[in-house]
């Protein structure tokens, strides 16, 4: 798909300074400009409101913000009239029955040799287009005032073999319904174009600004015993003036405010007595002023076995002391009396049904299985993922494939996912299958 949208760019630069009449071409370009158009519009409209909350956020934002608004107003109001021009052709179109007859803006720009007083007013459109955003541009982006100034050129169009043309009569004399349509629709895909642009230039920034407002989970070390106190800080990376921590909460429970100071957060809680990789997540909800927003974090610590201690006998021979380690036989295994293992990612296990991750959790996780009532460890070994309306994806290993993991960054917040069809076996037991457990969900939580 990007590379349709790059061809179709090129092809908006080719047409505004190539002799390109022919219906075929431009009824192609048209309808891939109107799957451009689509897209993009879809696309800044996001970005617009990211743009947005993060001026929320930061100050240094609001005239940014500012800037995108009045611009994107600006081009609202050029793109609806190419709209309402294009409408009026297509109308043209439809009553005359006949896609190769002159078009009906050939009969409004020009009388005989001569631009009409409708003709110049078009012109004028493009021009003033250029003249409203200028202002917004020539300083702070000279780069994309240069677009500006060549997509929307409206000097005399070197046409081959004949010299040079007019813009309003290379666009739309002798030329057909289509091909005017298309040329207007192209027109619409150069504002956008700028739009994109302009977007891109502070969204860059905009995102630095998000990555300012990380939470850093620090901890004291990262494997623990199991009951072990679990100990460590929430630091809010941002020096930003009145910027205070408030209500935290943390692997699903609110953290008493005695641990909430100096705009950090104090970590204490016990080490599960599952053995493996446990998380650190939760929100964070930070005050700037009269502003609260919320910022998410997570990161993961290892809970290892303790240390056994060796069971000896010294035997004494011919005055040689020798040490011999007991044994104990291994138990027989009964997998039939084994309870239906549970689905556990990152030490949690499903709340009516549900685990709640956030992204970056879920991405690194395994999907592990704990043994109700039992010592012993399962280790899972394929499963079924199945994200909200799209294909169920057959996985082998306890982890996200690379597939999974694209669809999963696609993903916004509130988006569940099922695991199910998990087989799974006893750690250390080749052949000792256990049982499937409940399919779950796994819900997005930024």
């Amino acid at each position: 798909m990007k590379h349709l949208y790059t061809l179709i760019i090129v092809s908006i630069l080719l047409v505004s300074c190539a002799d390109i009449k022919t219906d075929n071409t431009l009824t192609d370009i048209n309808s891939r400009a109107e799957q451009y158009i689509t897209y993009k519009k879809s696309n800044l409209n996001s970005q617009f409101t990211v743009l947005e909350r993060t001026s929320n956020l930061d100050d240094t934002f609001k005239n940014k913000f500012e800037t995108v608004t009045s611009v994107k107003a600006l081009s609202d109001i050029y793109f609806n009239y190419l709209d309402s021009v294009k409408s009026h052709v297509k109308e043209y179109k439809s009553l005359s029955g006949k896609a190769a007859e002159i078009n009906s803006l050939q009969k409004e720009f020009f009388n005989k040799k001569e631009i009409t007083k409708v003709g110049r007013q078009f012109i004028d459109v493009i021009e003033n287009f250029k003249t409203d955003l200028t202002p917004y541009l020539e300083e702070d982006y000279p780069s994309i005032k240069m677009a500006l100034d060549s997509l929307f050129n409206t000097n005399p169009v070197k046409v081959l073999n004949t010299g040079k043309e007019d813009y309003l009569s290379f666009k739309f004399k002798g030329v057909s319904n289509a091909t005017a349509i298309a040329n207007l629709t192209l027109l619409q895909a150069n504002i956008l174009t700028i739009e994109t642009q302009l977007m891109s230039k502070i969204m860059g920034d905009v995102q630095s600004s998000a990555n300012a407002y990380k939470i850093d989970v620090v901890l004291t070390k990262t494997k623990f015993y199991p009951g072990e106190k679990v100990r460590g800080k929430l630091l809010i990376n941002k020096s930003a003036e009145n910027l205070v921590a408030k209500d935290v909460v943390l692997n699903g429970k609110n953290v008493d405010q005695k641990f909430v100071k100096d705009g950090e957060v104090e970590i204490v809680f016990d080490a599960p007595k599952s053995i493996g990789d446990h998380p650190v997540e939760g929100e964070l909800t930070v005050s700037q002023g009269k502003l609260d927003f919320t910022l998410y974090f997570n990161k993961s610590y290892e809970v290892i076995n303790k240390p056994k201690a060796k069971t000896t006998t010294k035997k004494k021979d011919y005055n040689d002391t020798k040490v011999i380690t007991d044994s104990k036989p291994k138990e027989s295994i009964n997998i039939g009396s084994l309870a239906i293992p549970e689905i556990s990612i990152r030490g949690k296990q499903a709340t009516n049904g549900v685990i709640k991750l956030t992204k970056s959790s879920f991405r690194l996780a395994t999907i592990d299985v704990v043994i109700p009532n039992s010592d012993l460890e399962g280790i899972v070994t394929e499963f079924s993922f199945k994200p909200d309306n799209q294909p169920t994806i057959k996985i082998y290993g306890n982890k996200l494939t690379t597939k999974a993991i694209s669809i999963l960054n696609k993903s916004k917040r509130g988006r569940e996912f099922k695991i199910f069809n998990v087989k799974s076996k006893l750690k250390g037991g080749k052949y000792y299958r256990l049982k499937t457990p409940e399919t779950i969900g796994v819900e997005l939580i930024d």
